[in-house]
Order: C-alpha cells, then structure tokens, then sequence
C-alpha cells in the first residue's frame, strides 16, 4: 500500500528500502514508483483548485467594487511644510480599512487642485505613489524644487489688500510730521511688486530716541558719585509718567566726582511724554565708591614713612575685599609720622570693614624713602557710599517720530521675503527723509492645495486588497477637509 508524504513517493532511491517495495523485483518497484508519483501529482492539483474556488468566492463576496464598504479609503490627510521658495517634499497619506498592494509598471497618483490664492502658476499638479504596499498607508508625495523668485508652480508671492505689515527691520524717516499718509510713493528691487499701495502711520512721541546722547542735556539731577564706566541695562523709574520699557546704557566719568557723561538708549519703551521726570535709581550707578576728601587718618596705620612730608597720592589694594580704582592721599609729619591721609579717587565696590592696604613698595617709590612697612587702612561706614539717583525731564528733542503702522491698499504680487520697500524723501513732511520696511514671510499670502472629492488614479497599475486578485477593483475615491497652504520661505 502507497504511503504518501508532503513529498509523495519522495527520492527513488529512499523508495526502494521501504518494507514493502524492498523484496520486489525491480520491475515492480519502477511501476509502482510511477504510479504514486501520478497519484500525488492529481492529488496536488485537486487541493490547488479547490483553494483557488474558495479565494474567488470570497473575493467575489468582499471585494468586488469595494465589496459594499469593504476594505474602504479612511481618510486622506496632507503631511510636511510646503515652502514656496526653498526646495521641499510635502505627502498625502492615505489610510484603507485593510492592508494594500499594488501591481503593474505604473505609478499611481493624486491629482491636487491649487487654489492659486499665493500666484502659482499650475492649477493642478499630481502627488505620485512613494511607498506603503502590502499595508494599510499609502504614501503620495510632491517633490518642489527651488524657486528663490517665489513663482514657481506653487508660489506665496501675493500681498493682499488691507495688509497690515509687519515692522520688523523698518527704518524710520528722520524730520517726520505726525500723521497717516495714503498712498506713498517708494521703490523696491521687487519689480513685480510694484502694484501694490502703502498707507503709512506715522507717530510722534512714546518712543525714546535711541540717538547716542539724545537724553543728555535733559538731565536735571547728575549724580558726582558713580562709578567710572559704562553700566550697561539700566532700566528708568517713572517719577511722573506712565511710559514703560525703556532701558540704556550709561557712561560715567572722572576721579574725585564721576558723573553722567554719556546716555544710549538701548530699548526706547513706550508711552513716554514731553515733561515725565525719570530717575536712574540710586546705586545703579555703582555701589561702595569712596567718599571723596574723607578723612581717615584715624583709621590708618603705619610702622613709619620716615621723615619725607610728601603730600603723595597712591593707589590701595585690597587684602580683605573687592573693592577697586581708589587712591589715598598721605601726608607726612617730617618725623615719620602721618598727618594726612584722605581719599581721592573714588573706586568702587567697597564696603565698610574692608581693609586697603599701600605696600611699603609702593611708599617707598612714591617718594617716602625711609618708609618702614605698609599703611592699612579700615574703612567705616561713614567712608563709603552708593551713587545718587540722576533725574531726567524729558523735552521734545528726546523722542523719535517713527512709523507706527503700515497697511497695504492695492493688492501686489511678485513679492519675495526681504524685498526692501524704500518710502521717498518728503513723503511725510516736506524736510523728511523716507523710511523703510522690508517685506516679510508672514505678510505674503500663499497658494492653498484641496484634497476634497479627489480619486486615486492608478495609472496602468493595479491597487487592490492584499491576498486578493488584482481583478478584483477597490472604489478608490474618497473625500477629504485635509488642505495645505504654501509659505514663503
């Protein structure tokens, strides 16, 4: 009796030792060798048709013009940033209920519609198959290439009326009258651009100048006690006013009496008005300056100084703190005594208890030749102190007149970020000069791409439930809310 296997009668050679092949004559074992062999044969082809029935049945039950819902699209949904003017790759995923395939030489793809809103020249344009067969995403993706015109087939080139631009980079006009102005004529190096119309505000005051020592002579209260230097982000307390924001930058000089030389402002605030009163704060102009002629003979000591009367001005270090730029003036008795000793140059960052010490050195060299050791000095309260506060009255001088709104009238297109729109002289007063804006990415309005009511088009190639026979066609439309909107960058 035939004993079949997954491999029938399998090798001749292991067939003959079978127990009841082996003791025939070999004759017998060739015609029975070739009779299992057409068995399994029949037998292999009976099994592959009634599988092949069965797959038809179901795909004729499932599949079969999207087998009522069966195996439906589940959403189509745009992916990734489309930049108009620099290269980039934006996708379309589209999601069945079950896993895909595709077969053929073909590419599917999507037909997009542009609405053409940024001044792309293409109104409709295909997102081709990328990848996703045999699963359930497919992905279509569109490949835009460099355009730095901002005109390619997808643009976002349009600056639509009634704009309001953005003022980043902008120059204001210097000799400005207040008021808006319709219409102003400019150039650009945007040719194409040249459509378009600019309504300009422009606004007198709120703003500090930023001019370097515009606020200078408004100083009414200069403190002598400061620091040298420049103190970089002082911020400005109202005393009346309600202007905020405004901080800069202020440079003291001198030795025995250092004031205000120097005022930059570096952030020029808002809401500021002829005739406020400001206060740079006390200490904000240094803290722990010497108090200039303190005496402090009485604080000093000294092994000696021989017998040389001077008066010598010295610099002090310090052994105890961080207090720097002092001098002392010492004066001699002329029998090694001290007489005199005073501060001069006021430093900073002192503070009471410090010690200052002169080296017997530094004694010696400034004219003191018999001196014996050092001079230590122990400060006290009484001999340090923090800068006054300075007050600014603010005049009409200490404001710019600067554009405060820009707002497009005739809608332009052709506009690329960055182009330069340059306001002509006397556009805002007969002696002004004309000011500037530079157009911006988000200023532009750019092309938007619709999925909605779209189809996939399988172009000679076949996409169809995975398992099932490519005959058997999906419903491949779907609808989609899914938009994207180019920007220009």
């Amino acid at each position: 009796m035939a004993v079949y296997t997954h491999d029938g009668p399998g090798d001749w050679r292991q067939f003959v030792l079978r127990e009841d092949v082996k003791h025939l004559p070999v004759m017998e074992q060739r015609s029975q060798f070739l009779k299992e062999s057409y068995e399994f044969e029949s037998f292999k082809n009976q099994q592959a048709f009634l599988q092949s029935n069965s797959l038809n049945s179901l795909n004729n039950q499932l599949h079969q013009a999207g087998g009522a819902g069966y195996n439906k699209v589940l959403s189509a949904t745009y992916g990734g940033t489309f930049t108009s003017i620099s290269s980039n790759t934006t996708f379309i995923d589209v999601v069945f209920q079950e896993e895909v395939s595709i077969e053929g030489a073909g590419v599917p793809f999507i037909e997009i519609a542009n609405g053409q809103q940024g001044n792309g020249s293409l109104a409709n344009f295909p997102y081709a198959y990328a990848s996703g067969a045999n699963s359930k995403t497919l992905r279509f993706t569109h490949v835009h290439p460099s355009t730095p015109g901002n005109n390619g087939g997808v643009a976002a080139n349009v600056l639509g009326a009634s704009k309001v631009m953005s003022l980043v980079g902008a120059t204001d006009p210097q000799d400005a009258d207040a008021g808006t102005f319709a219409n102003v004529t400019y150039t650009t190096d945007s040719a194409a651009g040249a459509t378009s119309t600019f309504d300009v505000t422009v606004t007198a005051g709120g703003v500090l100048s930023e001019i370097v020592d515009d606020l200078l002579p408004s100083i009414t209260t200069n403190p002598s006690n400061c620091k040298t230097g420049v103190t970089t982000g002082v911020s400005f307390e109202n005393i009346t006013g309600t202007g905020v924001g405004a901080t800069g930058s202020i440079g003291t000089t001198g030795t025995s009496f250092p004031t205000i030389t120097s005022i930059v402002i570096t952030t020029p605030g808002s809401g500021y008005e002829i005739g406020d009163q400001l206060r740079i704060p006390a200490g904000a102009l240094g803290t722990g300056q010497l108090v200039t002629s303190n005496n402090l003979l009485s604080q000093t000591t000294t092994a000696g100084i021989g017998n040389v009367t001077g008066p010598f001005t010295l610099a002090i270090s310090s052994t105890s703190a961080t207090g720097s730029g002092g001098t002392i003036q010492l004066q001699g008795d002329g029998a090694n005594a001290l007489i005199g000793s005073v501060s001069r140059t006021i430093g900073t960052g002192y503070v009471n208890g410090e010690v200052l010490t002169i080296s017997n050195a530094d004694l010696v060299t400034a004219g003191f030749a018999g001196a014996t050791g050092d001079v230590a000095i122990t400060l006290q309260a009484s001999d340090v102190q923090d800068s006054n506060a300075a007050i600014i009255t603010l005049d009409a001088s200490d404001f710019v007149t600067g554009i405060t709104a820009v707002t497009s009238g005739i809608a332009g297109n052709g506009w690329v970020p960055g182009d330069e729109i340059i306001f002509d002289n006397a556009q805002f007063g007969a002696t002004s000069t004309g000011g500037s804006i530079l157009i911006q990415a988000g200023d532009l309005t750019g092309d938007t791409l619709i999925l909605s009511g779209s189809i996939i088009n399988e172009n000679g190639s076949e996409i169809y439930s995975r398992g099932n026979r490519s005959t058997d066609q999906l419903d491949l439309s779907y609808t989609s809310n899914s938009t994207l909107t180019a920007v220009a960058t």
